[in-house]
């Protein structure tokens, strides 16, 4: 970021959030109606999957990539994780920041 961080939550409307989207560089975000209403403003974005299913909710094109951990346990429909009891640990825990910096850089250098 360029310029200092402004906490808006709660403190805008749909509408008004569409328009700070649209004009944003990227978002980066879990699988929320964040992203969604990022893709439906065009607005380039990096979606964070943890239990969900990308193959079934992300957003394809060249402004849209995904970051997750490839477990065989993925897509999950449990909020806890069977494994360990923990909320998404295995999926969630284990992705390095390095790797969703990595799809941000990616798609803010796509067309």
């Amino acid at each position: 970021m360029r310029a200092p961080a402004v906490d808006l939550a709660g403190a805008t409307g749909l509408g008004e959030y569409a328009a700070l989207l649209h004009d944003a560089a990227v978002l980066v975000s879990g699988d929320t109606g964040a992203a969604h209403l990022a893709a439906a403003t065009g607005t380039r974005s990096v979606t964070i999957f943890m239990a969900g299913d990308p193959v079934r909710w992300a957003h394809a094109g060249p402004r849209h990539r995904t970051a997750r951990v490839a477990v065989g346990c993925s897509p999950c429909p449990h909020l806890h994780c069977p494994h360990d009891g923990r909320l998404h640990l295995r999926c969630g825990h284990e992705l390095p920041v390095a790797a969703v910096l990595a799809e941000a850089e990616a798609v803010l250098a796509a067309p």
